[in-house]
């Protein structure tokens, strides 16, 4: 341990350094530093552990790879969640969704989800397998749903024809179809169908009118009301039989009294002590916060609408930082658009390098220099236009082709992605909507070789995310598609509507909700924030979850910190700079106050 103390403004400050690994790159510190206020007679101590990689010429450490084929958080929804279609997760059968509200499954074709927690309600229907229900609300099940655990802080409902598992609710079970392996209630019990079910614990009475049964267990009465097949049952209370001619039962223990059940393996009043389940907790979900004004200074192009489009560009290599509009030049006699100029002409050409034209190209001074961002469907079509009565931007370019240079991109308003390939990080402070043939891949989606030497765009490339070898690690650069902004403490857009046939690579968050229409792909999580006025987020349509084969750079489960409450947080810290710039990077990987 190495210990320093100093003054700041007349206060002690002590700090305190206990190395925890020196024999191995990255090297990790941990500190604790005190700070004492005089005057106020109170002490704060803050723990610190960061990561140091020291300059050694040699490449950084490859990016952390994504979650195993483990739990994966595939959906966080913090508003209701109705599914409906077709929706398929594939993955390893390990897709947990989390619900800050209701969720129905009432009438979808739903495979591949492990898990569903939820704030609110849960309802399920269909053929639809779930393995795991957590809800701090009802659980319903229907049709021939079927699960293999279910846990309710209030009660659950069994209409449905399968067979289920394991059932545990702090409130009441009510089976009316299908069979159930165990049920533990601190509530009632109450089975009417005709199913084979296992053993039943209630805290209060069991009643069961059908099918057979092979243990009862109650602090309450049971009620035996069908010619039904039992093992035992036993009761703090009283138990009634269906008739003194029943006999189809092993043993039958209550501690107060019998009705109508007859012979010897029939005991009472004899001392009987039922255990019941332990409550069930609340689940408690984290919501997270979205705001795309916290992530515009980390963007490389930010698109703005001032007297025509606009466009500040933020560390990229051959262009110097600056505000540039988008307009277009002439080569080979023919128009081509989608190049960055400091001004325009009022025919959109770049008025200065464009003062002079020959054989039938620009020649004026700097045409040389420009540098072409985007390409629309053809040469002579604009890749990007504004709508400015709808505040609306739209992006278009030929399909499965590369439409922007690769880099993070900003829009204030709304946005639409009719057409194209778009090898871009995009965030839009409105809603963004796809149709057609559209893909988006996240910047970590598509790797070094794709952002930082794109054939399409060879000459520019992002430096703040291209190292000499690798990506830099940024928890924007997960994001495909990110909606939705603070003005004030007002929230405006939010939502993501992906129809037609788009595949997004990469994670897609939504300040409000996601709908997904058509025939929808999407390789990453998806974050719902309902942070709108919305009430329900639809998946619908024909709808692929696929977390299969993610790329080792690709981290669905990290996203930026964009604050708690309105205009907090901001983008992740500056990336480590790659060592082999011959520098020293120095990074906190946690902190905490003691």
């Amino acid at each position: 341990m190495i210990k320093r103390q100093f003054k700041i403004n007349d206060n002690n400050v002590v700090a305190k350094i206990f190395p925890l690994d020196v024999d191995t790159a990255p090297h990790h510190l941990r500190a604790e530093i005190s700070y004492t206020d005089t005057a106020a007679k109170a002490t704060s101590t803050l723990e610190v552990v960061y990561n140091i990689t020291l300059s050694t010429g040699n490449p950084p450490p490859p990016p952390p790879p994504p979650p195993p084929d483990g739990d994966q958080n595939a959906l966080t929804f913090s508003k209701n969640l109705n599914m409906s279609g077709s929706i398929i997760v594939l993955g390893g059968d390990a897709a947990i969704f989390n619900v800050d509200g209701d969720v129905n499954l009432g009438n979808a074709s739903i495979t591949g989800i492990k898990t569903i927690n939820a704030n609110g309600n849960i309802i399920i229907g269909s053929g639809i397998k779930v393995d795991n229900l957590y809800a701090n609300g009802d659980i319903t099940l229907t049709g021939s749903a079927s699960v293999l655990t279910a846990a309710s802080l209030k009660d659950i409902t069994i209409n449905s024809g399968a067979s289920q598992g394991i059932l545990n609710a702090n409130g009441n079970i009510t089976i009316k179809n299908g069979s159930v392996t165990t049920a533990d209630a601190l509530g009632f019990i109450k089975a009417s169908s005709g199913g084979a079910h296992g053993a039943f614990t209630a805290g209060k009475t069991i009643e069961i009118s059908n099918g057979s049964l092979s243990s009862a267990n109650a602090v309450g009465n049971i009620d035996i009301n069908g010619w039904l097949q039992l093992t035992t049952a036993r009761s703090e209370g009283t138990i009634t039989c269906p008739s003194p001619y029943w006999s189809n039962f092993s043993s039958i223990q209550a501690e107060i009294a019998t009705k109508n059940c007859m012979g010897e393996n029939v005991s009472a009043p004899i001392p009987v002590s039922i255990e019941t389940m332990e409550p069930l907790t609340p689940l408690t979900l984290a919501r997270p916060t979205v705001d795309a004004y916290q992530l515009q200074d980390a963007a490389n192009y930010v698109f703005s609408y001032s007297s025509g489009i606009q466009v500040k560009v933020k560390n990229i290599n051959a262009i110097s930082d600056g505000i540039y509009r988008v307009g277009k030049i002439k080569k080979d006699y023919n128009n081509k658009w989608g190049y960055l100029c400091s001004v325009l002409d009022s025919n959109d050409f770049c008025k200065t390098e464009c003062a002079t034209i020959t054989s039938g190209a620009c020649t004026g001074a700097g045409i040389e220099k420009l540098h072409k961002i985007c390409q629309g469907t053809w040469d002579g079509e604009e890749c990007i236009k504004y709508v400015s009565n709808g505040k609306k931007w739209i992006l278009t370019g030929q399909s499965g082709q590369t439409v922007f240079a690769p880099g993070i991109l900003w829009f204030a308003g709304d946005l639409s992605l009719p057409l194209g390939f778009y090898r871009n990080s995009i965030i839009a402070s409105g809603s963004i909507t796809s149709s057609g043939s559209t893909k988006v891949s996240a910047v970590n989606y598509n790797g070094y070789q794709e952002t930082c030497q794109n054939t399409t765009f060879p000459n520019i490339h992002p430096t703040n995310l291209c190292g000499t070898t690798r990506l830099h690690s940024n928890s924007i650069s997960n994001i495909a598609l990110l909606a939705g902004g603070y003005v004030g403490t007002t929230f405006e857009g939010g939502t993501i509507d992906l129809g037609g046939s788009t595949e997004i690579f990469g994670s897609v968050i939504a300040g409000d909700a996601p709908i997904t229409g058509g025939n929808t792909i999407i390789h990453g999580y998806i974050t719902a924030a309902g942070q709108g006025s919305g009430t329900v987020s639809p998946l619908s349509g024909s709808t692929t979850i696929d977390l299969r084969d993610l790329p080792s750079g690709y981290n669905p489960g990290e996203i930026p910190d964009m604050g708690t409450t309105p205009g907090e947080g901001g983008p992740s810290p500056s990336p480590d700079p790659d060592p082999s710039f011959g520098e020293k990077s120095v990074k906190i990987l946690w902190s905490r106050y003691l």
